[in-house]
């Protein structure tokens, strides 16, 4: 109870929702936009590339997409703007996929990648997020000041610290 009562005075709570039943939706670590009846790949979140469990699934070695390429077919059906882009991802959280991707809204340049869907982007997007912040920082006080974030004040915000502390 005391340790409970320190960390709410610390304004430190913690809630994990409850897991989902079933199969979930497989996440790319990417954002999409509709454009021509496709979808295109708005941003691609890469993550630490370095690091398997903070990689996201477009960073993964042999694996090219670029931002601004069209995702045209999952698994050999074709996906159109008609369609929600995750509809083709359903139920397939942790495992591996065919994407054909292509350049221009056609089948005509289009090339074939095997990629592994997860069932959460939400460390690959933040791996995204506090670099953009480390990189706006250096960049707005010429590297005279450095940026860490912690992501909580257990163990991963203690490594991170560590992590981080002497390249900043």
């Amino acid at each position: 109870l005391k340790e409970m009562l320190g960390e709410a005075g610390q304004s430190h709570i913690f809630l994990n929702p409850p897991e989902p039943a079933g199969a979930r939706t497989g996440l790319l670590g990417a954002d999409f936009r509709a454009e021509g009846g496709f979808w295109r790949f708005a941003k691609i979140y890469r993550g630490d590339e370095a690091n398997e469990k903070s990689r996201g699934p477009l960073a993964a070695p042999g694996v090219v997409v670029n931002e601004g390429d069209f995702l045209l077919a999952v698994d050999d059906k074709p996906l159109r703007a008609s369609a929600e882009v995750f509809s083709a991802f359903e139920g397939l959280a942790g495992k591996q996929v065919k994407l054909t991707v292509s350049g221009a809204p056609s089948t005509a340049a289009s090339r074939e990648i095997l990629v592994r869907l997860v069932a959460d982007e939400r460390v690959v997007r933040y791996v995204e997020w506090a670099r953009a912040n480390r990189t706006r920082v250096t960049e707005a006080t010429g590297g005279r000041v450095g940026y860490i974030h912690l992501p909580n004040v257990g163990e991963g915000g203690v490594e991170a610290f560590r992590k981080e502390w002497m390249a900043q």
